[in-house]
């Protein structure tokens, strides 16, 4: 899963900025959780970038979790989702992944 909207970085306007979650990981005590958040110019970028990291890139840390909230992935783009700045984005599943 990823999300997409658009993104305005460094006076670029990026109509369809793809946004995918990496690196999830859940506290010892199982109730807060911390990832990143990488941005492309669109699914394609993010489908064949080398191993460096891209430019765009933000960290979330300290958010909640619940061990019965669904798998981290997804409550992972749910958090994001109830930022301001990510009200407006659309939910993108890549091949092979339930929506």
């Amino acid at each position: 899963m990823a999300l997409t909207q658009a993104l305005t970085y460094k006076g670029l306007t990026i109509p369809a900025a793809y946004y995918r979650v990496v690196f999830p990981q859940v506290d010892f005590g199982l109730t807060t959780m911390s990832f990143g958040l990488w941005a492309f110019a669109d699914q394609t970028a993010a489908t064949v970038r080398s191993n460096s990291f891209p430019d765009i890139a933000l960290t979330f840390t300290n958010v909640p979790f619940s061990m019965t909230g669904g798998n981290i992935f997804d409550q992972a783009y749910a958090y994001v989702k109830t930022l301001p700045e990510f009200a407006n984005a659309t939910n993108v599943y890549e091949a092979g992944q339930p929506n």
